[in-house]
């Protein structure tokens, strides 16, 4: 059976480690064997099966070891953002173009994009934001069923969602009650933002990988030739690291 799809930044326990401890383990016994096979050669009618015995589960130890560190290899080639980078780069200048967005700086922050990723029960965002003011430089961690991107991954479907109101005080209440933020991280949400899409990135199974999150200065940004973009682009790159994935 095929392995799960990774996203950058989820969590995951290298083959390394898994395989190395239980292996190392049986290749000490090994050379134990061998030892007590060579000190007891006269007495032991054994000795030769035992010299066998103890080469064979040596080799099959390293080759174990070995095999970990190659699969953690293709694994960590999987996991390279460079290649959501590149997505996130390429659908910002389509949708950039189609909104003819200019490129002064208030014209830039009219549109922002990154991916969060789906690691259990928190969404972590695993590329800087393309676009925009760039945001903080500090990857987001949230709880999956916080925001708009907690939406779409919770139920497997694109979310348009704007800000309610321009008051600052209504604001933070709409996140914490509408989209299950904590007062901490109400706070810390970019308050020029008033527009935001999520598109979920599904697996063969239709379970969440990950999310693309967009956002907007403009209210009324993401409207509906908009949408039909993003998501035909999010399409195209949740059937990409299907292929990738099947290739490696």
């Amino acid at each position: 059976m095929a392995s799960a799809i990774t996203f950058p930044g989820v969590s995951r326990t290298p083959w390394y480690s898994r395989e190395f401890a239980p292996a190392l383990l049986t290749f000490v016994a090994s050379v134990v064997t061998i030892l007590v096979a060579l000190l007891n050669a006269s007495a032991s009618r054994w000795f030769g099966l035992m010299v066998v015995a103890g080469l064979v589960s040596a080799a099959v130890s390293a080759i174990k070891i070995a095999q970990a560190r190659h699969k953690d290899d293709k694994q960590s080639a999987l996991e390279s953002p460079s290649d959501l980078a590149g997505f996130l780069l390429t659908l910002y200048h389509v949708v950039k173009k189609q909104r003819q967005i200019g490129d002064t700086e208030a014209d830039l922050k009219r549109l922002r994009l990154t991916i969060y990723n789906v690691d259990g029960e928190y969404l972590k965002q695993c590329v800087d934001y393309v676009g925009g003011n760039g945001g903080t430089k500090t990857l987001h961690k949230l709880s999956l069923r916080t925001g708009v991107v907690g939406r779409a991954a919770m139920t497997g479907k694109a979310v348009v969602a704007q800000r309610m109101s321009h008051d600052h005080a209504d604001f933070i209440h709409e996140l914490i009650e509408r989209y299950h933020f904590t007062r901490e991280e109400a706070e810390q949400v970019d308050h020029e933002r008033r527009a935001w899409m999520a598109v979920p990135i599904l697996g063969a199974n239709q379970n969440p990988l990950a999310v693309v999150y967009l956002d907007s200065v403009d209210p009324g940004f993401f409207n509906k030739q908009t949408q039909d973009i993003i998501a035909g682009g999010c399409a195209g790159l949740a059937q990409y690291m299907r292929l990738r994935h099947n290739r490696n």
